[in-house]
């Protein structure tokens, strides 16, 4: 049974639901205004997490480009610092073996220190 003031386009489905139209004196308290305003709101939220969505996804990208340039920075200074190890190592080696020449000619010298003085005493 329709309603006489419902307007034409208002539908009348089995069970007697209706939906109303927007023109319809029925429309701002029926279930159709409600799901209507709901299916509004969904369409604001879900624009809303698309917006966000790819903001987060430009975010993404933004680190992820700020994570290879210190990945990079990072493979940079390991290089430096391997390098400076590798220096250093070389520096102590020269140094062991400075040391080593130095004690070996301070044996030999005293060597002949001792030689010499035996020699001038024998002179003598």
């Amino acid at each position: 049974m329709k309603d006489p003031k419902c307007i034409p386009g208002c539908k009348n489905f089995y069970g007697g639901e209706i939906e109303h139209h927007k023109d319809c004196p029925y429309y701002p308290e029926s279930f159709t205004k409600r799901m209507h305003d709901e299916i509004d709101r969904l369409q604001q939220v879900n624009e809303a997490f698309t917006n966000h969505n790819i903001s987060l996804k430009e975010e993404v990208v933004t680190l992820r480009d700020k994570i290879n340039g210190l990945e990079a920075r990072g493979a940079k200074l390991q290089y430096e610092k391997d390098t400076l190890q590798n220096v250093y190592n070389a520096l102590a080696e020269v140094s062991r073996g400075k040391s080593k020449a130095i004690a070996t000619l301070t044996l030999e010298i005293k060597k002949l220190e001792a030689e010499n003085e035996s020699l001038r005493l024998q002179k003598y």
